[in-house]
């Protein structure tokens, strides 16, 4: 069972999530909330696999991640602008969502997730690559939030380490692919991918799947066009 914690501030949404999560037969709902407070207590008492998350208050999700480091953060909020993005990708969460996701999709969602990939709404996917190109100008529309390994300047080169599997997997990762779809790809177990993943991330100096589709993109690894849309 996939044990999961909503904290949404809207009763409506926290209902329609509820409902959404509570008719799967592999989720289990342990805890509902509606604000930082909450989200911290109930991550703290019942590290879930996954938190569900309609804020993103300045230092929280580092808050919620020394609570337990296990639980994967998803955000399913109405908030996309360049500010949230950035504070984002760089608190590591492994989902970003907007609310007007058709809720199967947030059930498949969560899934992916809890498998060890990501999930981004396209909408979302699109504002992070036109941040992209403005920290490519220099013009970093993420100064005065949270740094970032990528906004250091260590995006040279890539770095002569890495090998061609790790970046094979960074490429897929860039496509929107789960780990489990990377290792039938690559006829690799899911943990043979995650430990390609770590190194790669540990070679790059970056810190989580978002980084990554970002760098590829950047160091030309991968090419927009090339997008996985499905």
């Amino acid at each position: 069972m996939i044990r999961i914690v909503i904290i949404d501030e809207q009763d409506v949404d926290r209902i329609c999530i509820e409902t959404t999560v509570s008719a799967q037969h592999d989720f289990e709902i342990i805890g509902l909330g509606k604000d930082g407070y909450d989200a911290l207590k109930l991550v703290a008492g019942l590290k879930p696999d996954i938190l569900i998350l309609d804020i993103c208050l300045p230092g929280i999700i580092p808050l919620l991640r020394s609570k337990s480091l296990a639980t994967a953060i998803m955000l399913f909020t109405s908030l996309e602008d360049d500010a949230h993005i950035c504070q984002a990708i760089g608190s590591k969460v492994s989902g970003y969502l907007l609310k007007n996701t058709d809720m199967d999709q947030l059930a498949a969602s969560i899934r992916v997730v809890y498998e060890g990939g990501s999930v981004i709404t396209p909408r979302i996917t699109a504002k992070a690559f036109h941040i992209l190109s403005e920290l490519v100008r220099n013009n970093d529309p993420c100064k005065g939030s949270q740094s970032t390994s990528y906004q250091n300047g260590t995006w040279n080169t890539i770095p002569s380490s890495i090998s061609k599997t790790e970046l094979r997997i960074m490429t897929y990762i860039g496509q929107g692919r789960s780990n489990q779809e990377i290792a039938d790809k690559l006829c690799l177990t899911t943990g043979t991918v995650r430990n390609y993943i770590s190194s790669a991330m540990q070679k790059v100096g970056l810190e989580n799947r978002t980084q990554i589709a970002l760098y590829a993109v950047k160091m030309g690894i991968i090419h927009l066009g090339s997008m996985r849309c499905d």
